[in-house]
């Protein structure tokens, strides 16, 4: 299942991706606010970051691509839904498309 929605942000791409994701071209913009944002660090490299966050009495790993400035992807290997966020470039600002891809079908996978 996947659920999709969007929004025009005023502002150019790069500020809107940045303040999104917390990126910039270069890797984490504040690397103590990336990480309340995502979770522990666990591994990193140019083609991902791998992040730990605990959720109650379970961790949940996640693997997150950042294409600068123009998307993010969020991976869980679990029952979590994975994210993906898109940037482009409109009149007056910036496109920015989430979309959900749920692992669950019917009401359950709503409900993530």
């Amino acid at each position: 299942m996947k659920l999709q929605f969007g929004n025009n942000v005023p502002g150019p791409i790069e500020e809107v991706y940045e303040y999104v994701t917390g990126m910039g071209s270069d890797g984490p913009l504040d690397r103590i606010l990336f990480a309340q944002k995502y979770g522990e660090v666990v591994e990193e490299s140019d083609e991902a970051i791998v992040t730990r966050v605990l959720d109650g009495d379970s961790e949940v790993v996640w693997s997150s691509t950042f294409n600068y400035p123009y998307s993010r992807v969020m991976v869980v290997d679990s029952d979590y839904s994975d994210r993906e966020d898109t940037f482009v470039v409109v009149k007056g600002g910036t496109k920015w498309t989430v979309i959900i891809h749920s692992k669950k079908g019917g009401i359950p996978g709503l409900m993530q």
